[in-house]
C-alpha cells in the first residue's frame, strides 16, 4: 500500500511539474510570438522610412536636374560678350 502511494505521489508531482513546464513553455511561446510581431512592425516601419527617404532623393535629384537645367538656359539666352579684340 505505501509503494502505491509512492506512486501516485510521485506521479502528482511529476504531473505538477509537466504542467508548469507546459505553462512556461506557453508563456515562452506567447513572448516570442510578440517578439515577432514586433519585429515585423518594425521592419514594417523601417521599410516605409526607406521608401519615404528613396522618395525624398528622387525628388532631391529631379530639383538638381531643374536647377541644372535653368542655368544652362540661362548661359545659352545670356547676351554674348563683346571680345576685347573687337572693341
Amino acid at each position: 500500500m505505501l509503494s502505491l502511494r509512492y506512486y501516485m505521489l510521485a506521479h502528482v508531482r511529476s504531473s505538477a511539474r509537466k504542467h508548469r513546464c507546459r505553462n512556461k513553455h506557453a508563456e515562452a511561446k506567447t513572448a516570442l510570438l510578440a517578439l515577432e510581431r514586433e519585429h515585423i512592425g518594425l521592419k514594417l516601419e523601417n521599410e516605409k522610412k526607406r521608401a519615404t527617404l528613396l522618395e525624398m532623393q528622387l525628388q532631391n535629384e529631379h530639383w538638381k536636374q531643374e536647377i541644372l537645367r535653368s542655368q544652362h538656359n540661362a548661359l545659352l539666352n545670356a547676351p554674348a560678350v563683346p571680345h576685347f579684340a573687337d572693341l
